[in-house]
């Protein structure tokens, strides 16, 4: 009671938690919760669990996944929170000078 939980669910055939947590893909993140709230995870999953007005799709390595980044706290003096797709095109603007993407940073397996 008066405690919110952090949870990580990763899909794995190891039986060891930490092995699995180890041997891990981006894709294989089914879902996080943090401070109790659903914030990142498959798409059945975050639609069961989060509200559907604040979900984002995105592709992780061929995967369709959802965000709620409406989950997080907004910085500050700001009175609006950026939503997912701003947040991954500002990162995106600042990696090119690195000649880089944002999917550079997660590369997926074959």
């Amino acid at each position: 009671p008066d405690h919110f939980a952090d949870l990580l669910v990763v899909h794995s055939k190891e039986k060891d938690g930490y092995r699995a947590l180890l041997h891990s893909r981006p894709v294989d993140i089914g879902l996080v919760i943090i401070g109790g709230s659903p914030v990142y995870g498959d798409a059945e999953l975050m639609q069961q669990l989060a509200a559907p007005d604040h979900l984002e799709p995105l592709t992780v390595c061929g995967a369709t996944k959802f965000i709620d980044f409406d989950t997080e706290k907004a910085p500050t003096g700001k009175q609006q929170r950026k939503s997912w797709k701003a947040t991954v095109n500002a990162l995106s603007e600042a990696l090119k000078l690195f000649h880089l993407s944002p999917s550079d940073l997660t590369p997926c397996p074959p």
